[in-house]
């Protein structure tokens, strides 16, 4: 817990990560408190880089001139620390003399070369480019907002969008280095979904009247997250984050009580998947968790774990094909949801109507889409003719991420995404990073089945998770299995 609360940095990047750790702890719950902390982390980086006042700007991923600092030594002046190998070296660079993280000799900061500054082409790709993408996203709606048949919509989907600049731009000016504090933020933000699923059972166990009540629809999917207002697939797409966390630290983890306690945390956050009801965060979690052993463990222990998971999830699925409401969820309402026929009882109006709506309307303007914030008034158009009334009702967006920008923007949109989540495959494979894959896996799946840019609760978990996970690697890595490719590897303190 103390890695937790209490980091030893610079007064500045305290308060960095304190604002950072508000904003995570705070993700499940209403999103003005992340908002808030949002506020007040985009404010600080701010002074921090103000001429005159925070001491200029950070190039290349450090601290210029801070002989204070101990973020890893990532700056460039005297005092910075790093890791290193080659004599006289601190640092994580080959080659002697080097201070930082850079290859050759003479360097510093994290460049490769000698006397040359910013990241080496690794991590230039895996950051400059990659983080900058997700800024891509907001600019690309800012230019479909030119043409938009509405600007109080479009100026409605700018601002909830704000933060896929927001986080980018945090995240290359602040002096606190992400790479150092991810797994504390990572290990408070899992102990908030713990505790968050634990409150949201006492809340449920004590409204049902018995135990098995539980798996009844009052108790699955919105209703369970009903007391704190949130939206189960949203909520999903957190715990499921926080289960990939847990599993890792509790595989590395030196104690036994400390890995029960994990496993312990590991098995709610199942639990709690199965109730959230999110049909695409469980199909990927069920894919996850059978492939981590694979990549996080050797030997005997991987047969082991791997054969653990592959019960866990047997039981999981005898659970839902033994409970009739978990069927009908599951099974019933995803085959519906694919077949595209309308007026059926459980799901009258299923997914795949919305996204025939959707295409008819892509069709007719493939290159340029309709503006920023016209998706719902075209396909309201669209539902109306095909006399879709519970869709024209509630207004809903064609539930499809990839058609959302086609939608708006157009093709250059939608192909922007998919680059966005391509590029991001590409280095967690490069890293061989277990978490930031995990994490991709789900933005896909969900992405398929709901507009995950459309809601704040969406783009605050894209946009601060990509950049968070995505960060250049600078912390403790080993060799992996194939080629000596590095993999990233959970800092455990017990």
């Amino acid at each position: 817990m103390r890695e937790i609360l209490y980091i030893d940095d610079t007064p500045g990047n305290r308060i960095s990560y304190y604002l950072l750790l508000v904003f995570l702890v705070m993700l499940p719950f209403d999103r003005v408190y992340s908002e808030l902390a949002l506020i007040g982390l985009f404010l600080h980086t701010l002074v921090e880089v103000w001429p005159g006042v925070g001491g200029g700007s950070r190039r290349g991923g450090g601290t210029e001139g801070s002989g204070d600092s101990r973020s890893g030594g990532i700056g460039e002046g005297s005092g910075s620390e790093g890791m290193g190998e080659g004599s006289g070296s601190e640092g994580m660079g080959e080659g002697s003399g080097s201070e930082g993280m850079g290859e050759g000799s003479g360097s510093e900061g994290m460049g490769e070369g000698s006397g040359s500054e910013g990241f080496p082409p690794g991590r230039v790709f895996s950051f400059r480019w990659v983080g900058w993408l997700v800024c891509c996203l907001f600019f690309i709606v800012v230019v479909g907002a030119l043409y938009a048949p509405s600007w109080k919509d479009a100026e409605r989907h700018m601002e909830k969008q704000l933060a896929l600049v927001l986080f980018p731009w945090i995240a290359w000016h602040s002096r606190l280095d992400w790479n150092k504090v991810k797994w504390p933020l990572l290990k408070a933000f899992a102990l908030s979904c713990f505790f968050t699923v634990v409150y949201l059972y006492v809340c449920a166990i004590v409204a049902a009247p018995s135990l098995g009540a539980l798996f009844t629809p009052v108790y699955l999917n919105h209703s369970f997250t009903a007391p704190i207002d949130a939206h189960a697939t949203y909520f999903a797409m957190d715990v499921a984050i926080a289960l990939v966390v847990v599993v890792c630290v509790g595989i590395e983890a030196r104690l036994l009580w400390i890995k029960v306690l994990y496993g312990l945390m590991a098995a709610l956050f199942l639990l709690a998947l199965v109730q959230l009801a999110s049909r695409a965060v469980c199909l990927a979690v069920l894919a996850i968790v059978n492939v981590l052993p694979w990549l996080l463990l050797r030997g005997r222990l991987r047969i082991v774990a791997a054969g653990g998971y592959i019960l866990v999830s047997l039981l999981l699925v005898l659970l839902v094909i033994h409970n009739q409401t978990l069927y009908t969820r599951y099974l019933v309402s995803l085959k519906q949801d694919m077949t595209g026929v309308t007026g059926r009882d459980e799901d009258p109006e299923p997914r795949m109507v919305r996204w025939g709506c959707a295409w008819e309307l892509i069709r007719n303007s493939p290159w340029a889409g309709y503006g920023t914030g016209a998706e719902v008034p075209k396909l309201k158009e669209r539902y109306y003719a095909h006399q879709l009334t519970i869709s024209y009702t509630h207004e809903l967006n064609a539930h499809n991420q990839v058609l959302s920008y086609l939608l708006n923007v157009g093709l250059p949109g939608g192909l922007l995404y998919l680059v966005v989540l391509a590029a991001g495959g590409v280095v967690a494979w490069r890293r061989r990073d277990v978490l930031s894959g995990s994490f991709l896996v789900i933005v896909v799946a969900v992405s398929f089945s709901e507009n995950l840019l459309d809601t704040n609760k969406g783009i605050f978990f894209f946009s601060l998770f990509f950049c968070l996970l995505f960060y250049p690697v600078m912390g403790p890595v080993v060799e992996g299995e194939g080629g000596g490719v590095p993999v990233v590897r959970p800092v455990v303190a017990v």
